[in-house]
């Protein structure tokens, strides 16, 4: 099964790090979140925190830097390539040539090109560190919802989150990827529930897959 996005960056910095700064940390897997087979990733966290956080700025920062100048090229040229070289799935492919969501992409990546990629590294940095958290002490009542054929957080993460969320709702859109495949109705469909508590059609509590 093919690692998220920020795994693959979290695993890219992984790799420079060791073969370009002989003395500084080595990032490895965060034990409360999910590996891309879905299992907690065992070993330390990040150790010598101040180093992590000079790794990923000397190693990290840079190159999404340049990735982020791709992007908006090939958004200039044609917003549906916002993505490159993934394998997308079919549904995501066809999303990303809907007139409206092509729309949304031009709009959005001048926002997200304006003020740099700091977001984008601490989204990468929570696939290696701690959460701040227990999501097994959470109370609130949580939907958790994600696409079967989705390659850039791939479904495993969902299962776990079902698996160690208490109480959660599960609803799993198999023929969606990472973009869904019905926008206006999978919002009308969460504006429900946060609203009056109606679970999307499909839902289930988890650990009753293929019920």
């Amino acid at each position: 099964m093919p690692a998220s996005r920020g795994t693959r960056d979290a695993e890219t910095l992984e790799a420079q790090v060791i073969g370009e700064r002989e003395h500084v940390v080595r990032l490895v897997g965060n034990p409360s979140a999910p590996s891309a087979v879905g299992a907690p990733v065992p070993g330390p966290v990040v150790r010598h925190q101040a180093h992590a956080e000079l790794a990923v700025d000397i190693l990290v920062g840079p190159a999404l830097e340049k990735e982020l100048a791709g992007m908006a090229a090939r958004v200039a040229v044609d917003p549906s390539t916002i993505l490159g070289d993934f394998d997308l799935s079919d549904t995501d492919r066809a999303e990303l040539q809907r007139p409206e969501r092509m729309q949304i992409i031009r709009e959005s990546i001048t926002e997200q090109a304006a003020t740099g990629v700091d977001g984008w590294v601490d989204d990468d940095l929570a696939s290696v560190a701690p959460w701040g958290f227990d999501v097994g002490r959470i109370t609130v009542p949580v939907l958790v919802r994600y696409g079967a054929t989705d390659v850039l957080v791939p479904p495993a993460h969902g299962e776990w989150l079902a698996a160690n969320v208490p109480g959660c709702l599960v609803k799993v859109d198999d023929d969606a990827g990472h973009l869904g495949s019905d926008p206006e109705q999978e919002i009308a469909e969460h504006v429900l529930w946060l609203r009056d508590g109606a679970p999307p059609a499909g839902s289930r509590p988890p650990g009753r897959a293929g019920e």
